[in-house]
Parts: C-alpha cells; sequence; structure tokens
C-alpha cells in the first residue's frame, strides 16, 4: 500500500520533511554495519519525518582532473541497507540507485525488490564514464518491471547558472516518468530563482506527459514547495 509520502507527493502537499543519509562503508563488518544501523535509527526516529533518503555512491573520478585527496570507498548498497538493517524504523525510504554501475537484470531485480516504495534515479558522473545501464534504460525498466515504483529525480539549481538547462532536464525527467524531484540545500538564491522561472517561462506551452501540468502550475508558485524538497544530510 502507497504511504503517507506517497500522498502528500500525488496531492502535492508542502512542508514535505526528508533526512538523508548515507549508508556504511561497504568494508565494514555485519556487526559493525548493525551497530551503525542502531545508532541511526535512535536518532532518527522520534524526528517525525515523512521520508528519509539513502544515498548511492559511485565513484566520480571522471568529473575532473584533480587527484583524489583519499581514495574512494564504496558505500553498502542502500537497498541493502534499508531492507536488512533499517527495518526498524518505520517511515517512506526513498532509495537513491546510481543506474550506471548496475547490470539491467540486476536492475530489474531491485526494481522488484522496492515494490510500491520510492526511489530516485542518477545518472553516469560524466559522458565519459562507462556505464551498464543509461537514465533511460532504467526509466523503461521502471515502466516495464514495477511502474507501481514511484520515482523521482535530482534538480541541481546552481547547474542552470552553467548550462541554463536544468528546466529542460526536469522536464524530460517527468516526462520519464518522475513525480518529485530532490535538491540539495540552496546554495545560490538567484540560481533558484532563475531555475524555477525558466519552468515557468521556457517550457514548451504543448509540453505534455504525466507530470506537465503541474510543473507549468509549480513553476507560477515561485517559493512554495510545492515539489522540489531540499534535503537534511547525515
Amino acid at each position: 500500500m502507497p504511504n503517507s509520502l506517497h500522498t502528500k507527493i500525488a496531492q502535492r502537499q508542502s512542508g514535505i520533511l526528508l533526512y538523508g543519509i548515507t549508508p556504511p562503508k561497504a568494508n565494514n563488518t555485519p556487526e559493525k554495519i548493525a551497530e551503525i544501523a542502531a545508532l541511526q535509527i535512535e536518532r532518527i526516529a522520534p524526528l517525525g519525518l515523512d521520508g528519509l533518503v539513502l544515498y548511492d555512491i559511485q565513484d566520480e573520478a571522471d568529473r575532473t582532473d584533480a587527484t583524489r585527496p583519499f581514495p574512494f570507498m564504496a558505500t553498502l548498497d542502500p537497498l541493502v541497507y534499508s531492507r536488512d538493517y533499517l527495518a526498524a524504523l518505520t517511515i517512506a525510504k526513498i532509495v537513491y540507485r546510481c543506474v550506471g554501475k548496475y547490470a539491467p537484470a540486476q536492475f530489474g531485480a531491485d526494481l522488484l525488490a522496492m515494490n510500491d516504495g520510492v526511489s530516485v534515479f542518477v545518472g553516469a558522473a560524466s559522458r565519459q564514464q562507462q556505464v551498464s545501464l543509461t537514465v533511460a534504460q532504467a526509466y523503461a525498466l521502471r515502466r516495464e518491471v514495477n511502474p507501481h515504483l514511484l520515482v523521482g529525480g535530482v534538480a541541481i539549481p546552481e547547474r542552470h547558472l552553467v548550462k541554463n538547462d536544468e528546466h529542460l532536464r526536469v522536464a524530460h525527467k517527468v516526462t520519464e516518468g518522475c513525480s518529485f524531484f530532490v535538491t540539495q540545500c540552496v546554495y545560490n538564491v538567484e540560481a533558484a530563482k532563475n531555475f524555477f522561472v525558466g519552468l515557468l517561462l521556457r517550457l514548451p506551452t504543448n509540453w505534455h506527459g504525466d507530470g506537465a501540468d503541474y510543473f507549468h502550475h509549480y513553476a507560477m508558485r515561485l517559493g512554495e514547495n510545492a515539489g522540489i524538497y531540499a534535503v537534511a544530510r547525515d
């Protein structure tokens, strides 16, 4: 059954409160992971959250030529962490998937395992990154394997200052089935404003698809939290 987070997103309610964490490092022992999870459950349970964001981490070495100050360390699969260690935390889990690192068969199985849960699909760190699955393929698999999965996307207002196309990225993701978007904290108010205005002024007037009417409506409600949510990060 869809949970209250599904309902709030479907009804475009404001004031959705999320909290984000990264799963423990994958090289921890099961006992250590269980210990970390218990502490997180104890801290997060009383907060009255609508949902918990579980980030999926990928190596982004292709994003820059700069040498990393420390080696990349993989984290536990957020779906595994949610299922095996955070079951006692009875709030909606928003499970991120860096889709490029999963083979299609595995990704399809993960979609089924999430049932009618919530997920956010994230693409490659750069165009040079070698991937096993593209975001477009991930959206197609979701429609085929588990259309009941509520899926969201990432929006980066600061990127809009550089590329001036974030509103079009969001529009495309909506046509692919995204029902909500998660941003980082607002680091640049002007970038956020420009992004929102772009949704109103630059989306095609004949744009159709799931969520299209919503985004035309949303862009006219600048300053209101109507569908793009900032996340408190651990």
